[in-house]
């Protein structure tokens, strides 16, 4: 039994063969640009971490943040999306990492964050908007942090939001580099657009040195 079990491992690990292969500096590449998805994941198990504490002494964040009753999320839910986050993220990639190149890879996971944020602004229908009524403050803080409304006061929730987005700007950096990379990769390994130096893509080299340096 044990032989068998091991002649169907061999035969899944090479039922898909791959023109390429991937190296040590294209794994960084692909870990940077999936890091982002695992960062978004751990800061939402972390703000659900602040509604338990807000909810075990009876603090009504929803009123603090100015938020409709059915604009707040539960606990349970703000789990339910880290995890399913994380577990999406790790089919998606074993799924592309098996049957893509590396550059089809990239390319796929920045079309796939760029899908996440636009499905922010998008309209729904009703029943389904209704289920997920906590992406409209969300999605009207982002647009805020952008283009701010001077000549209001501005909502607890958007420096809320602002401030989170400082924090996550290892995410943003990622995403820049990724960006850089598949502007410039004209092939199945990123090795040829990236030189013989460091890991920072041609296009990334005109950015700051404190740039670089904030993002390390």
């Amino acid at each position: 039994m044990s032989a068998l079990i091991e002649q169907l491992r061999a035969m899944m690990s090479h039922a898909i063969e791959t023109p390429w292969a991937l190296d040590d500096r294209d794994a960084e590449v692909l870990w940077t640009i999936f890091r982002p998805g695992y960062l978004l994941a751990l800061f939402i198990a972390g703000w659900a971490m602040n509604v338990a504490i807000f909810d075990k002494f009876r603090i009504d964040y929803a009123k603090v943040l100015g938020l409709a009753k059915d604009e707040a999320v539960s606990v349970q839910r703000l789990l339910m999306l880290s995890l399913t986050s994380v577990m999406f993220l790790g089919c998606l990639r074993q799924f592309l990492l098996s049957t893509a190149s590396p550059l089809v890879t990239l390319q796929c996971m920045l079309v796939a964050y760029a899908l996440g944020v636009t499905s922010l602004f998008v309209w729904l229908p009703p029943p389904l908007a209704r289920a997920v009524q906590w992406r409209v403050p969300l999605a009207r803080a982002l647009w805020r942090s952008l283009w701010p409304k001077t000549e209001k006061e501005i909502p607890f929730v958007e420096v809320l939001v602002a401030d989170g987005l400082t924090s996550l700007a290892k995410v943003f950096f990622d995403l820049a580099v990724g960006s850089c990379v598949a502007a410039s990769a004209t092939d199945y390994s990123f090795s040829g657009s990236l030189g013989s130096g460091e890991f920072v893509p041609a296009a990334a080299m005109q950015l700051p040195a404190e740039a670089l340096n904030a993002g390390a």
